[in-house]
């Protein structure tokens, strides 16, 4: 079965086209009223699942100087030569997401598995010094503020999420399937 339409939602402040949804930005995810608490600080504390999950990874002195160059929806390629990983220097050419910072006014990039860490794509905060948390990175995916993660380790939680279908997406790809088999049946009567 194959489900579609040949529309795009329109972008944020278009105000055009009115018909469609309107793509979520990052700036309609990222509404959480706290910032999230350091990996390492939740440890002392009980560990990252009673923070909700809401928790970064701490970064060393080379990634937060990265970060202070890249502006939001920057990559690596606005890094001066001397803070460029070695593999990345000299080069303008390649993957640009490494690196990158999300953009406030954009939908959101493709969450992965790696999405807590800067190197694995543009999963740095639009203008914080520092990557997204893992509770963000679910909001992103469409999980629900509530959901509650049963895995204990971070980098099962973050598997988790990147590899998971939003859940947005998947709730109207069911919807779609369910409505075609009761039209089917209906034809079929």
């Amino acid at each position: 079965m194959l489900s579609g339409k040949n529309r795009q939602p329109k972008s944020a402040g278009d105000d055009n086209n009115l018909d469609t949804d309107r793509w979520a930005t990052v700036r309609d995810v990222l509404s959480l009223p706290t910032e999230p608490l350091p990996l390492p600080e939740t440890y002392k504390l009980g560990g990252p699942q009673h923070y909700n999950w809401h928790v970064t990874r701490a970064l060393n002195q080379i990634t937060i100087d990265r970060l202070k160059f890249i502006k939001a929806g920057g990559s690596r390629f606005d890094l001066p030569d001397r803070l460029r990983p070695d593999c990345h220097k000299g080069k303008n050419e390649g993957f640009s997401n490494v690196y990158g910072r999300m953009s406030w006014d954009k939908p959101s990039p493709t969450i992965t598995g790696g999405c807590t860490t800067l190197s694995k794509g543009r999963f740095g905060h639009p203008d914080k010094l520092r990557t997204i948390s893992i509770r963000e990175a679910a909001l992103l995916q469409t999980f629900p503020a509530s959901y509650k993660f049963k895995a204990s380790s971070v980098d099962s939680v973050c598997r988790i999420i990147g590899n998971a279908l939003p859940c947005l997406f998947a709730k109207k790809m069911a919807l779609a399937c369910i409505d075609a088999l009761k039209k089917q049946s209906k034809i079929e009567v």
